[in-house]
C-alpha cells in the first residue's frame, strides 16, 4: 500500500502467472520496511497452498547485491517476506499467514 506522498512505487503489477511485479523506492527513510506478498485471488480459503506451491520469489537488488527469496511451504495467502531498516538491512521473515481483510495486511 502506498500513496503519492510516499517515496515508493509500483512499476509494474501483473496479476497474470507468473505475476511479475516492479517496487521501485526512491528514498529509504528512518523506521522499518516490511514487504509482503498477497494472494488475493484465495482470500477466503484459510487452508489454500497455493501461493506457498507458486514457486514465487522475490529478489531485491540493494547495495549493489542481489538477494532472493522463495516462497515458504504451508498453507496461507500472505507470505510475509522480509522487513528493512537503514541501519539492519534485510531481515527474512519467511512466513505464510492467512488475511482476507485488506485493511489487516499491513495493521
Amino acid at each position: 500500500v502506498y500513496s503519492a506522498t510516499d517515496n515508493v512505487t509500483l512499476d509494474r503489477d501483473e496479476q497474470a502467472p507468473p505475476g511479475t511485479e516492479t517496487v521501485t523506492i526512491i528514498e529509504v527513510r528512518s523506521g522499518t520496511y516490511s514487504y509482503s506478498v498477497h494472494d488475493w485471488t484465495n482470500k477466503s480459503d484459510s487452508s489454500s497452498t497455493k501461493l506457498a506451491n507458486s514457486g514465487a520469489f522475490v529478489t531485491v537488488y540493494y547495495n549493489n547485491t542481489t538477494t532472493i527469496y522463495s516462497v515458504p511451504s504451508g498453507a496461507g495467502n500472505l507470505w510475509k517476506v522480509f522487513n528493512f531498516t537503514v541501519s539492519g538491512g534485510l531481515t527474512k521473515v519467511g512466513t505464510m499467514h492467512f488475511e482476507n481483510t485488506i485493511g489487516d495486511i499491513f495493521p
